[in-house]
């Protein structure tokens, strides 16, 4: 009887979470614009998106990647020099393609 009371138990778990994978689905796109003799516009942004939220920012005037969320930076605050790799990730748009 204590058998198939953990069975069910582990059966019942697993249905949670798999409900809950299910549920946990996100969206990630990035944009990448570029222009030229564009008055006071640079000429590539980047921009990052999670669930239509931005989170991160690059642009050719500035030459940062910044984050636009507090929870994004809160995530990544552990990770020395993840702001400075992801600008230069943005710097260097064509690796992107490379990678991919």
């Amino acid at each position: 009887m204590l058998f198939f009371f953990f069975v069910f138990v582990l059966f019942r778990c697993k249905l949670l979470l798999l409900l809950l994978l299910i549920i946990m689905r996100h969206s990630l796109r990035n944009f990448f614009t570029g222009s030229s003799q564009v008055p006071n516009f640079p000429e590539f942004v980047f921009v990052g998106l999670v669930d239509d939220v931005q989170t991160n920012y690059y642009d050719s005037n500035t030459q940062r990647v910044v984050p636009k969320q507090d929870w994004m930076e809160n995530a990544t605050a552990d990770e020395a020099g993840y702001w400075d790799r992801q600008t230069q990730i943005a710097q260097n748009p064509a690796d992107l393609q490379s990678r991919h």
